[in-house]
């Protein structure tokens, strides 16, 4: 079977595509701390899910909204079961959550982000693919990324 330039280039563009938007995944240990910013209401609480996607034909499928994905997370566990993992984490005033266990196959997470219950419905899950280390401060209007 002979494969023209065009394939060979495509997939050559594709494998570099993929390498630098996991370089940070692979390259260096991830580390991801968790804090409830102290201005938080006193009986606020959040909802935080870190998702750790490893197959590209999932990402088609994840309901991106902030809503979409809390409101469904449990069909959507049941539904991509091994091919996600998700942390579910609370968060209230003052909380500080360093070096969250992930899970053991954190290097082969082909996307990995972040959705908030208390950020605003129809915003975009946050994608923290390509970074390593990291704190998520959840304030009151969403999740502010702080690189460590």
């Amino acid at each position: 079977m002979r494969t023209s330039k065009t394939t060979t280039y495509t997939a050559i563009f594709c494998t570099f595509l993929m390498t630098f938007a996991l370089e940070s995944v692979f390259g260096q240990p991830v580390q991801i701390s968790l804090v409830g910013a102290e201005n938080l209401e006193e009986d606020f609480t959040a909802e935080v899910d870190i998702v750790f996607v490893y197959e590209v034909s999932v990402l088609n499928q994840l309901p991106f909204e902030q809503f979409d994905w809390i409101s469904s997370r449990e069909q959507e566990k049941i539904r991509f079961g091994n091919r996600i993992d998700v942390i579910s984490l609370q968060v209230v005033a003052g909380t500080k959550l360093e070096n969250i266990p992930l899970p053991a196959r954190v290097d082969m997470a082909m996307a990995v982000l972040v959705f908030a219950s208390h950020a605003d419905p129809v915003a975009e899950g946050i994608d923290i693919t390509r970074e390593s280390k990291l704190v998520l401060q959840v304030e009151n209007w969403g999740i502010e990324v702080r690189l460590i």
